[in-house]
């Protein structure tokens, strides 16, 4: 016997099939949430304009603890 196991994603604010996942950083945290077209486009929208007045910064890097190497390196 076969069985199929289907994912279905689901739009976090309406509970609508969700098309698309989108990740944003919101005061320094970092959110992904599920969003239908119509949501996602608001979603786009919404932050285009915020997007538009401001200005691109650079990845905050977090110092790291001690012992901790790249991978590779000795």
């Amino acid at each position: 016997m076969s069985t199929r196991q289907v994912v279905v994603y689901v739009d976090d604010l309406d509970g609508t099939p969700a098309t698309e996942r989108v990740r944003f950083v919101f005061d320094g945290t970092v959110y992904d949430i599920d969003l239908s077209e119509d949501n996602s486009d608001d979603l786009h929208e919404l932050v285009a304009r915020y997007a538009a007045a401001g200005r691109p910064a650079s990845p905050v890097r977090r110092p790291r603890s001690a012992g901790q190497r790249r991978p590779g390196r000795r």
